[in-house]
Order: structure tokens, then C-alpha cells, then sequence
């Protein structure tokens, strides 16, 4: 049987619950997803259903003319940026 062409190659920088929603959505539309994430068994998850684990965020800019990131972002704010007085 012959392999079905991909519809073209996206990158995906965390695998939470939107990046993890965005990769398995684009791997059933018949794109090859190349992924990173912080925890191994999600990578191994995302593997076994037909997408491409990759080690470092590095690498999925290397494979994928197209990277999506998606990741918690932890906002970070000192005292002093705010101006606050003790």
C-alpha cells in the first residue's frame, strides 16, 4: 500500500492541552507534525500517534518551515516594576 503524501510539515513547541489539540488536528488533516515538549511521555504519546518527536525546540525549526508555539506563559514581575513602597 502506498504511504499518502503529506499536505506539508508544521512544527509545534508544547504539547499542553491547545498545542497537544492543534498537533493531533493537523496530523488527521494529513500534515507530518514535528513536536517538542518538556515531559518525555507526552512526546512518546504524540509519537505513537503518528507524529515526530523531536528533543530540543532547535530541532523542530530545523525540520518545520512552520512552528507553532504553545506554552504556558509565567509572568514574572519584580516590585520595582510595579513601583511599589514597602
Amino acid at each position: 500500500m502506498a504511504k499518502a503524501k503529506s499536505k506539508g510539515t508544521v512544527g509545534v513547541i508544547g504539547l499542553g492541552s491547545m498545542g497537544l489539540g492543534v498537533a493531533r488536528t493537523l496530523l488527521s488533516k494529513g500534515f507530518t507534525v514535528y513536536a517538542f515538549d518538556v515531559r518525555p511521555q507526552v512526546l512518546e504519546d504524540f509519537a505513537s500517534a503518528g507524529g515526530k518527536a523531536c528533543s530540543t525546540p532547535s530541532q523542530v525549526g530545523a525540520k518545520a518551515p512552520v512552528v507553532i508555539k504553545s506554552q504556558r506563559l509565567k509572568l514574572v514581575v519584580s516590585r520595582n516594576a510595579l513601583a511599589l513602597e514597602d
